[in-house]
């Protein structure tokens, strides 16, 4: 290895942290990062650590990344938060000056966002990449052929440590009143570095009697454990956690954002007083939700909670050089501007991957209002924007502020793979859509169908339900409708999107099985037919899907919301199955001579067959669904009632003859 001593002084630099390349053959950055490094990553151990928590909450003085067959957003932003204060993360590549070029780096990453192997992706990901990187003051290159040959690392740059400022080794005073309040929720937050976990241990160590303390997994505590002196804290398993019954103490749980939101919200409501730690705004792990699902959840409930968020760091220091540069590539959120759009001045776009690439502040102010919105955003979110060239980005601007966005993609299966698709035996990648519809929901002919899927839709805070989410769906809808067959989305289901995208004319045609394993949420499928040749098509779509989810509903679904159910019943059936029997039921429960418990299948077919069902208010509506279909909760009178007075009218509008007469 040449220069080898100028490789050592900038590892042995101990001021700041800092980025070093290191180019080569493969086996020549392995050789680099088993003789440096305190934990590195390369092809023989990525799927282990990708697929785990395990390499979180510790901290290194060298951390490396082997990058020679692919650059994986996730891993690398993760990594960057395990190095101490003066340590220094290597990047292993083939050629740093040749990173974007795909015939040099044949980049594996990208595979995922590939539905065949004909399709082209752009490289607009690392080509801001390399140039982000090349415009910073932290870093050096060394070639396995030219030795050191880049140093822009400012050996005599003041970066003071932080760890001996006396607010950061005191416990906060919002801790202490926090620990005597009613309040019982208490959340530690701020970025990879700032100390989280040290005040954690603190915390743990001021307290009198033993403390449960938990996290994704016992080696991420190790900055916990260093802080913890008094020996009274015992670790449980956040499943042990959730089963545990009769304590009555504090329960501490660090890494939050790598646990289920579900399952931080199951031990709240289990335990007097909780203290979590970790990130809440950002996109790892499950960052967004806890601050876009589970605070709003806690405010609902009534829940009290307070938060103390540590802006200068433990490990780090107050400009960590390393950390801006980390940001900048992998996390580009930004404070949005909330300046008052002029309405009479609003102007929908579209914009191309190639756009984005150069002009940096227009895809901040994208990803930045993508990322906010949404309770999991990831790295590779970026690289799909930049590099997918399927990808539709479409924005609304006043004045210049950037105030809506929508982020679409089309999909459709190659016909000669529909057959495959629909028994299970092919699994193109992508195509969201058309593959659930077809493999799981059991829609053969939906895959031969093209579908636009909006990814994501969100506005600025200022400026939500002031119909601007409508009108970027109308766009779409208007601009883009000879490129697909049906407009759709997918999400995990609640009640406000349910009724946003049912009132934009989308109908559910396919509700998940099982929760997801982060939110504990179903995913739902809505459509919206891009003519009405198509509609004939998706409501026959609607009527398997309802047919199966009254059935389905008692048992399947025991836990979600009724109102859900009802809202999801949004088109009345046709009437080929109303037989005699079903109007001579009717009129005997509209008549009082008959319960609606004794023609059970009757009230279901009415209510999935008659347009008065829409016009019931919501929340009897969800009464009327939680105890006729989904088989829970006594009715009250009134709606009972009610009912009736609904089937009358049904009666009354029928025009065949009586079924008396029959």
């Amino acid at each position: 290895m040449k220069n080898i001593t100028e490789l050592d002084n900038i590892l042995s630099l101990d001021n700041c942290r800092k980025l070093l390349i290191v180019e080569g053959s493969e086996q020549f950055i392995d050789q680099i990062l088993a003789n440096y490094c305190d934990f590195y990553i390369n092809e023989t151990n990525f799927k282990t650590y990708s697929k785990s928590n395990a390499h979180l909450g510790n901290e290194f003085k060298v951390v490396g990344y082997n990058g020679c067959n692919r650059i994986n957003p996730e891993m690398l932003y993760s990594l960057a938060g395990l190095i101490q204060f003066g340590g220094t993360l290597i990047l292993g590549v083939k050629d740093f000056s040749n990173l974007a070029n795909q015939d040099v780096f044949a980049d594996s990453d990208k595979d995922r966002f590939r539905a065949d192997k004909k399709t082209v992706l752009h490289n607009n990901f690392l080509s801001r990449m390399r140039r982000i990187i090349a415009d910073s003051s932290i870093y050096a290159v060394y070639s396995e052929e030219k030795g050191l040959y880049i140093n822009k690392i400012d050996e005599n740059q003041s970066s003071l440590h932080d760890s001996n400022d006396s607010e950061n080794n005191e416990i906060p005073l919002t801790v202490r009143f926090w620990l005597k309040s009613a309040d019982k929720v208490l959340f530690i937050t701020g970025d990879r570095g700032a100390g989280k976990s040290t005040l954690l241990g603190k915390i743990a160590n001021c307290l009198q009697g033993n403390v449960l303390v938990s996290a994704p997994g016992k080696s991420s505590l190790v900055n916990f454990d260093r802080a913890v002196i008094s020996g009274n804290a015992e670790f449980v398993s956040i499943d042990q956690l959730i089963e545990r019954e009769n304590y009555e103490g504090l329960i501490l749980i660090d890494e939050i954002a790598s646990i289920p939101v579900h399952q931080l919200k199951q031990i709240i409501s289990k335990y007097p007083k909780v203290i979590l730690s970790g990130t809440i705004d950002g996109y790892e792990g499950t960052a967004n939700g806890i601050k876009l699902r589970l605070l709003p959840e806690l405010e609902e409930e009534n829940i009290g909670y307070k938060t103390v968020e540590l802006k200068q760091g433990y490990r780090n220091s107050r400009n960590d050089k390393l950390g801006i540069l980390w940001n900048k590539l992998f996390n580009p959120v930004i404070e949005v501007p909330q300046n008052n759009a002029d309405y009479s001045k609003l102007a929908i776009k579209t914009v191309t991957c190639e756009e984005l690439l150069d002009n940096e502040e227009l895809l901040l102010a994208i990803f930045s209002i993508l990322s906010k919105n949404h309770y999991q955003s990831q790295p590779s979110d970026l690289r799909q924007i930049l590099d997918v060239p399927s990808n539709i980005i479409v924005y609304m601007e006043s004045e210049g502020t950037v105030v809506g966005v929508l982020w679409g993609v089309q999909e459709s299966i190659p016909s000669k793979l529909v057959s495959g698709v629909f028994l299970g035996t092919r699994r193109p990648k992508g195509n969201l859509i058309p593959q659930t519809l077809a493999a799981h929901a059991g829609f053969k002919n939906a895959g031969f169908y093209r579908f636009f899927r909006i990814v994501r839709i969100a506005v600025v805070e200022k400026y939500r339900r002031s119909n601007l989410g409508t009108m970027l769906v109308s766009y779409i809808y208007d601009h883009f409708c000879r490129t697909f067959d049906y407009l759709g989305v997918s999400f995990g289901v609640t009640l406000p999107l349910v009724q946003f995208w049912k009132n934009n004319g989308f109908t559910c045609v396919k509700l998940g099985m099982k929760p997801d394993h982060v939110t504990g949420l179903y995913s739902v499928v809505m459509l919206k037919p891009g003519g009405k040749l198509l509609d004939s098509v998706q409501y026959d779509w609607y009527k398997s899907f309802i047919d199966n989810l009254v059935l389905q509903a008692s048992w399947q679904y025991k836990n979600l919301d009724p109102r859900i159910i009802a809202e999801m019943i949004s088109k009345p059936h046709d009437e080929q199955f109303l037989n005699n029997q079903y109007w001579r039921d009717l009129e005997s429960i509209a008549c009082g001579h008959r319960t609606p418990e004794q023609a059970l299948g009757s009230v279901v077919k009415w209510i999935v067959a008659e347009p008065l069902w829409n016009s019931i208010p919501l929340e009897k509506r969800g009464r009327l669904a939680g105890y006729f279909i989904m088989h829970r909760d006594m009715l009250p009178n009134a709606d009972l009632d009610c009912l009736r007075q609904m089937m009358a009218k049904t009666f009354e509008k029928k025009t065949c003859k009586k079924p008396s007469d029959s």
